[in-house]
């Protein structure tokens, strides 16, 4: 609910911000609301109902050729496949949903409550494809367990998942709000679970607008809409009008919530290692003497915890710890100024002080591990390796204490709305290793080469000493950034450094009127860019987006090669047309849409933005009747970016249906 009625004159004329406009120029259907009055006109309010029906399909066929190294017909990387294995063409998403906000008012207080329930019968009610795509799997080991936990004899969904994107029933915004004035300066103050829009970008995320976390797997349903993917967090938040031309807010937040990313299994998903659903990592047995000689072994460590279909894998992570950030410690202030002389341009200066929301990694080997293994290990070393791997852990982690300082502006010129914004921040976390590097790793130089037959390491180390106390290994095939890291069991790895960030974007609205045979048209273009400092120069030695495994003992320009690394500076751009036919038959208005996507040059972070070469283009066409009933069809297609555009093979068609009363 926005309550700027109190607000300065000049300050309520001043531009809108790019991505409300945005918003309100591409709408094609208003809101439609029951208004109602109580307690003889004192109380007013509305109640917005919307029921909603999506599907999606995949119209493209799975290529595992895009993954990995090798290049075989049948392999993909067993730590990211699970949404590419799952779905077949056809039917990926078929999900129903009701969205229903209420709002009341009395005198200058006031409530707005916001709730979501959606059920996808994709998800909940039928089989996924898996066992399709793992008839060798099914011919050794029917019946076991595949890496996510999930039971293939079934075919379902992990619980995690099915909770994310299967079915929900929750309140989202809900908070009580009231305007007053201290002195001459009008004052809006909110308390509850609520949204804070901040700052001017649109479709690139670490820009200014990182007060609430995402909802990446609510944002890839058929049918979401910005208030679905924005997560609303408990906070105090005040608006005060300083000066005509000065404003200042600020805000408190009482509880961290992280970002959900697509879960593991789900269709647009390719993270199988730390998100919601993920249970084990696994690396693969690369000597095949060891593989036949102890199959028995093998057969009941698969039955146990899982496997791949192509080739032998143990399990070497559990990946099902978290260590979430406080929830104390989260706040911004920010001040707005309307500059009437300079074409009436507002600029903002921010502040924010915030926990990470996306998912860092810490791993290690946890004590008692070692010793556990010890006892079995003469007899056999492939169940001693399976005990050390489990011991082995890889935590999903979030930092803290983040800072960001912004910059801001925006303005019109002519029928053009222009904005911009510039982020500086001085500790923000960064990935370092690739997820696989990361878990294969640990294993590798804790585990898997201290159990060697012919030479035992850390098994006679503790056979000495009684204890796992001292033991240390350094991995020498772990890291590029960190090549004499020294480790020790009981120990934690943590997998990111503190970078210096600057991101920035423009944003360009343009309103077109009556043109090109439209009743009105509108195009909209947001370039945005990356750059990362303070590492030094060493820039291919950091993990990036789209980054395949390092592993530095089968390292080769085929294998992770350096255009696949972090770049210093990344950018890329979205642009966004829409037309508008009014009454084209019968009281129904056309709406079709156009949308690029381009990362132009460089690769940024693992949580950043941009992929150099990646496109996506979509093209929609939406109808709305009586401003209360509206459907929408749209095509999706990913490209460019090679192997690295894990997304490529999976092109889609969607469709959505929604009522509004």
């Amino acid at each position: 609910m926005n309550n700027t009625n109190s607000l300065p004159v000049r300050l309520l004329f001043a531009p809108a911000k790019a991505g409300f406009a945005l918003a309100s120029l591409l709408a094609v259907m208003p809101a439609q609301a029951f208004e109602f009055e109580l307690m003889e006109g004192e109380v007013t309010g509305s109640l917005d109902t919307t029921l909603s029906y999506g599907a999606m399909w995949r119209v493209e066929g799975r290529d595992t050729h895009r993954y990995g190294n090798d290049t075989g017909p049948t392999h993909d990387d067993v730590n990211t496949n699970d949404g590419n294995r799952n779905f077949d063409t056809g039917m990926v998403s078929s999900v129903y949903k009701i969205n229903s906000e209420l709002k009341l008012n009395y005198k200058n207080y006031g409530a707005f409550v916001r709730g979501r329930a959606f059920y996808d019968t994709e998800i909940m009610d039928k089989d996924t494809d898996w066992s399709d795509t793992n008839d060798r799997f099914n011919r050794r080991f029917p019946d076991y367990f595949d890496q996510a936990g999930t039971n293939r004899a079934a075919d379902a969904f992990d619980s995690d998942v099915e909770d994310l994107i299967g079915k929900d029933a929750s309140i989202m915004d809900a908070f009580v709000f009231g305007n007053f004035y201290i002195g001459d300066m009008p004052l809006d103050v909110r308390f509850g679970k609520q949204v804070l829009n901040w700052g001017e970008g649109i479709f690139y995320r670490d820009s200014i607008n990182t007060i609430n976390p995402i909802d990446a797997a609510q944002f890839a349903l058929p049918g979401s809409e910005l208030k679905d993917v924005l997560i609303p967090q408990m906070a105090l938040s005040f608006n005060l009008g300083i000066t005509e031309n000065l404003s200042m807010e600020t805000y408190y937040m009482m509880e961290w919530d992280e970002s959900i990313v697509p879960p593991v299994g789900s269709y647009f998903s390719n993270n199988d290692i730390f998100a919601d659903g993920a249970t084990f990592g696994y690396n693969k047995l690369t000597n095949p003497v060891t593989g036949a000689k102890y199959l028995e072994a093998q057969k009941q460590i698969y039955k146990d915890n899982g496997v791949n279909i192509e080739g032998d894998y143990l399990v070497v992570a559990d990946l099902r710890g978290k260590k979430n950030a406080r929830d104390s410690g989260q706040w911004g202030v920010n001040f707005k100024f309307f500059a009437e002389e300079l074409n009436e341009t507002e600029f903002g200066f921010y502040f924010v002080n915030y926990h990470s929301q996306v998912p860092f990694a810490e791993a290690g080997i946890r004590t008692g591990s070692v010793l556990d293994a010890v006892g079995i290990f003469p007899m056999n070393p492939l169940a001693t390796l399976h005990v050390m791997s489990n011991g082995v852990y890889a935590n999903r982690v979030y930092p803290e204490d983040i800072r960001m300082f912004g910059l801001s502006f925006n303005t019109t010129v002519g029928n053009t709305s222009i904005a911009g914004e510039l982020t500086y921040r001085p500790n923000m976390p960064m990935w370092i290793d690739h997820p696989d590097d990361l878990v294969s790793g640990i294993s590798s130089n804790l585990v898997t080469d201290k159990l060697d037959a012919s030479s035992p390491g850390i098994v006679r180390d503790v056979r000495n000493s009684g204890s796992e106390a001292g033991i240390c290994t350094s991995f020498t095939n772990l890291s590029q950034a960190r090549p004499n890291n020294i480790g020790c069991v009981g120990d934690d790895y943590k997998n990111f450094e503190r970078v210096e960030l600057y991101t920035g974007s423009l944003v360009f609205i343009h309103n077109f009127g009556p043109r090109f045979g439209f009743d009105n048209f509108i195009a909209v273009l947001e370039p945005s860019f990356e750059l990362v400092s303070g590492i030094g120069g060493n820039y291919d030695a950091f993990a990036a987006k789209g980054s395949s495994p390092y592993d530095s003992r089968n390292f080769s320009e085929d294998y992770t090669p350096s255009h696949e690394r972090l770049d210093r500076f990344s950018w890329g751009y979205t642009t966004v047309f829409s037309g508008q036919w009014n009454d084209v038959f019968a009281g129904v208005n056309l709406n079709p849409i156009l949308r690029f996507k381009q990362d132009v040059q460089g690769n940024s972070r693992v949580t950043g933005n941009f992929m150099e070469d990646r496109k996506a283009v979509t093209l929609a066409l939406n109808a709305t009747y009586m401003n209360s009933l509206e459907a929408g069809i749209s095509y999706t297609n990913f490209f460019g970016a090679e192997r690295r555009n894990k997304l490529n093979d999976r092109d889609n068609i969607a469709f959505t249906v929604k009522y509004s009363f």
